[in-house]
């Protein structure tokens, strides 16, 4: 499972912009690592970010994937301290990145969401919709009026055996922006049932460190996408004077269309709309 905080690890380590380090101590606002010393002064870490990455138990149990933003560096004590507690205490052992104030994390997360925004649509489902009785017209949520590819109706209610059936003939009403539209169906359907939706939309914002990246999207993929939104921002507030960053910007977009090809991407396929001969045939099949 690819989460926000996975892709901003990878991409702070592909930009050779994090430090991976081990706790010796902690609390839930600091972290000790007597290995670093003197290695920064007071406040050099002021912007920069703390990603608990690992915890030493191994058992992926809290604070391992989050992550908060460094407020003060005492080389006296060697201690790093943070603006937002994580949930639990950071203890020796546990393995840390030290994400530096270049690209703060802030704008790294705006990054990425503007990244798998650039995508154009992924493929997204819905299960909110139970089917009524004596009801054929069911209110969309108003993001999947223009945008349904796919009906499924739930067939058993059985848990993991829910043995999804593609529905056929129907139909999206419009409706002014901003209105839910109607998906109507040419006859009623049994009640009590989940209708389950394939649609394609932009994909969905991510700022929570916890927060899923979708699946039809790899993650190598998504790492290096971020990698070159965050390149091309640094080459643009440098006015592209810096030819290194020019370089390893150029090389960012061309592994970028190198994953495209190599991570290709599911698409959902418009259910086709039955003949009123093909749809008795169908439901014969069906039955």
């Amino acid at each position: 499972m690819t989460t926000l905080f996975s892709v901003l690890r990878k991409t702070y380590l592909a930009l050779g912009q994090m430090e991976v380090t081990t706790a010796t101590g902690g609390s839930t606002t600091t972290a000790i690592d007597t290995k670093l010393g003197d290695t920064y002064g007071d406040e050099d870490l002021n912007g920069s970010s703390l990603f608990v990455i690992r915890d030493a138990a191994g058992a992926g149990a809290a604070p391992e994937g989050e992550a908060q933003l460094i407020t003060g560096y005492a080389v006296s004590t060697n201690t790093i301290t943070v603006g937002t507690a994580f949930s639990v205490a950071i203890a020796a052992g546990d393995t840390l990145g030290i994400a530096k104030n270049v690209w703060p994390l802030l704008t790294v997360i705006e990054l990425a969401n503007d990244a798998l925004q650039s995508l154009g649509t992924i493929q997204l489902c819905d299960t909110s919709l139970t089917t009524i009785s004596g009801q054929s017209e069911y209110a969309l949520p108003v993001a999947l009026k223009y945008k349904v590819q796919q009906v499924q109706l739930q067939m058993d209610a059985e848990t993991n055996a829910n043995e999804w059936m593609n529905l056929h003939n129907w139909t999206v009403s419009p409706s002014a922006a901003g209105s839910t539209g109607l998906l109507i169906f040419n006859e009623e359907l049994p009640a009590g049932y989940v209708l389950k939706l394939w649609y394609e939309a932009e994909h969905p914002r991510v700022s929570a460190m916890s927060d899923k990246i979708s699946e039809t999207i790899h993650s190598e993929y998504a790492t290096r996408l971020v990698v070159d939104k965050a390149l091309e921002y640094q080459t643009r507030r440098t006015n592209g004077t810096d030819p290194f960053m020019l370089q390893t910007s150029n090389k960012a977009m061309n592994d970028v269309q190198e994953a495209k090809l190599k991570f290709t991407m599911p698409k959902v396929k418009k259910a086709k709309i039955l003949t009123p001969l093909e749809t008795k045939r169908f439901l014969t099949d069906e039955g």
